[in-house]
């Protein structure tokens, strides 16, 4: 989960569809703004599911029309994330709000080994329910709560663990011994790539470079 920016203004159909007794939200625009804007990514996990669903950040309840068609409100999440989020998670740190900083506030820690353990947590404000939940819900996430949860976890898990590896590749080759300055630029052009917003599981990339003393100093300017 990382901070993105929500593109104005609303899709054209919104407003139009609002009106109708039949209305839907679920119009070919709508789905064509939330792709770009969130990087065909699911705003929690931070991975690019074929199962994509328009996700309401604050449940409209089926009573509420101003929530339903807000475009504001709509964000892009996967299946899994959907389903963990629910209507439980409906107070939590909003990634298209530039104050609510999140790689400032939560630490995300992965590591490249298949079957390995995911840590979240909250180095900010303990007392902040805003962070809390966004925490609580982030790890359900990453470890699942049912059989079949559990499951889809370790799927975006496996997926995780795979960039984090190709990722720390390039980076150790940027470090190699005898690499050429055109060929160091290019490594960094590389990791550059990896860090960006547009890429899978970027909070987790960023965090290896925030946590390593010397890999801040040298690739800092790029997050």
């Amino acid at each position: 989960m990382i901070n993105l920016t929500k593109s104005q203004p609303p899709p054209a159909s919104l407003a139009h569809q609002k009106q109708l007794l039949s209305g839907t939200y679920r119009q070919q625009d709508v789905y064509d703004r939330l792709r770009t804007d969130f990087h065909d990514k699911c705003y929690l996990c931070e991975y690019k599911s074929t199962s994509i669903n328009i996700e309401h950040f604050k449940p409209h309840k089926g009573v509420d029309r101003d929530l339903e068609f807000d475009w504001d409100n709509l964000f892009l999440a996967c299946g899994h994330c959907n389903l963990s989020k629910g209507a439980k998670y409906d107070t939590i740190l909003d990634c298209t709000n530039p104050s609510h900083r999140i790689l400032d506030w939560i630490h995300f820690k992965g590591d490249p080994f298949p079957k390995s353990v995911v840590v979240i947590k909250n180095i900010n404000d303990t007392h902040n329910p805003l962070i809390n939940n966004t925490v609580e819900l982030l790890n359900l996430v990453y470890e699942g709560n049912t059989p079949g949860k559990k499951i889809e976890s370790e799927m975006i898990k496996d997926a995780l663990c795979e960039e984090l590896y190709k990722f720390l590749i390039t980076v150790r080759s940027f470090y190699e011994s005898g690499r050429s300055a055109s060929e160091k630029e290019s490594l960094r052009a590389e990791i550059r790539r990896f860090l960006s917003p547009e890429t899978i599981f970027t909070a987790f990339k960023r965090w290896l470079i925030k946590d390593n003393v010397r890999m801040l100093k040298d690739f800092g300017d790029l997050l």
